[in-house]
């Protein structure tokens, strides 16, 4: 009850003070933000846009008049996609600004499809025998209707296999509709803690979130009256893997290009529980898209069927719950779970998080699966 009341306190400070700082940005942020250049940008087409056949990257920005970079090559790797551009080095007009849009057929210039998976992708601008970084996106040519919904709550930077995990940091989400706002828990290049916040629409399973970082306020036991300025900071880049794991890079500007990314994973997990599995006791609701009736299923009695099943179990609906535990992480996460009774099975999920469970039932029709105590 205490660790309850715990974080319903943590929670009211931090909506209070959330909006405390988005009143705070509105009146004090520099207006020349709002009229400064957007800088250069890679993005996918809409499926709107798109036939079966093709994937058209965009990248896009302002340069001098007459000066705008010319496609030269695109390459897959482990890490996604990386593309390269080349410097215009006659005819610029440096008195005047004109924007500037690169088209890139990725099916036609690969002779391969895009795979339907997200693609982080660098943008390098080539010039003398240099080559710098000047954009990164996440594009997302997955199909929007099978993204997961992330749990709400705090999620921490894990080690993954990508690079060493950031000791310390975590990202606070909280996903209302159709955006998704996040605070990055994190440290200043002199190691003291920061706090910076933003929000976005999260569309499909990737939101762009631009951060800004509260300076110059009051501490909790003295206060002055000060209201903090809001600075800009790094943009957060996010792309759901499931309920409570994701990818995610944090993204550094200098004037209207980028200029460093650094990668992350970010999970969230049960608080200590013991046995492992244990966390996901409780009353939980069985929804059917179309349906107006819910299950009410009590799934209190626990057991492990190996070192990586456990099983939930509503002794008087007859009902199990079956679900893998996610190998290879060093928090407590399922992958996927199993509904059934003796007779049949009721639903599978292949979206699991810690309050809520998204998959389909046997006739293939969308169905969830809701924490409720």
């Amino acid at each position: 009850m205490a660790g309850r009341e715990t974080r319903k306190a943590c929670a009211a400070a931090a909506l209070l003070l959330l909006s405390a700082s988005i009143g705070a940005f509105a009146q004090e942020a520099p207006r020349a933000a709002a009229d400064s250049d957007p800088g250069w940008r890679v993005t996918l087409e809409s499926a709107s846009q798109l036939d079966d056949a093709s994937r058209t990257i965009v990248v896009s920005g302002t340069s001098d008049a007459h000066c705008a970079p010319q496609f030269t090559r695109i390459a897959r790797n482990d890490k996604g996609l990386a593309i390269h551009l080349a410097a215009a080095t006659t005819g610029c007009d440096a008195a005047r600004r004109a924007a500037f849009a690169v088209r890139i057929d990725f099916d036609a210039l690969t002779g391969e499809r895009l795979p339907p998976v997200v693609q982080p992708t660098w943008v390098y601008l080539d010039s003398a025998g240099d080559s710098r970084l000047v954009a990164f996106g996440v594009l997302d040519p997955t199909a929007r209707e099978t993204a997961p919904r992330p749990d709400n709550g705090f999620w921490w930077a894990t080690s993954g296999d990508r690079e060493t995990s950031l000791a310390g940091n975590g990202v606070s989400l909280e996903s209302q509709g159709d955006r998704l706002a996040a605070g990055l828990l994190s440290f200043n290049e002199l190691g003291d803690s920061t706090w910076l916040f933003g929000s976005a629409p999260l569309i499909g399973r990737v939101a762009k979130i631009p951060l800004v970082q509260l300076v110059r306020g009051d501490s909790p036991f003295n206060p002055s009256g000060n209201r903090p300025l809001a600075e800009p900071g790094p943009r957060l880049e996010l792309a759901l893997d499931g309920p409570t794991h994701a990818q995610a890079w944090l993204v550094r500007q200098r004037g209207d290009r980028e200029v460093e990314v650094r990668e992350l994973e970010l999970a969230r997990s049960a608080f200590a529980a013991n046995p492992p599995g244990g966390a996901w006791r409780g009353r939980w609701v069985l929804v059917r898209d179309g349906e107006s009736n819910a299950r009410v299923l009590d799934l209190q009695d626990f057991s492990m069927a190996d070192a990586e099943t456990f099983r939930l179990f509503d002794a008087g609906a007859g009902v199990s719950l079956d679900c893998r535990m996610t190998a290879g992480t060093p928090v407590q996460q399922a992958d996927f779970c199993m509904l059934s009774s003796a007779a049949q099975d009721i639903a599978s999920f292949d979206q699991v998080g810690l309050d809520r469970l998204a998959g389909q039932d046997e006739a293939g029709a969308r169905v969830q699966l809701l924490r409720v105590r």
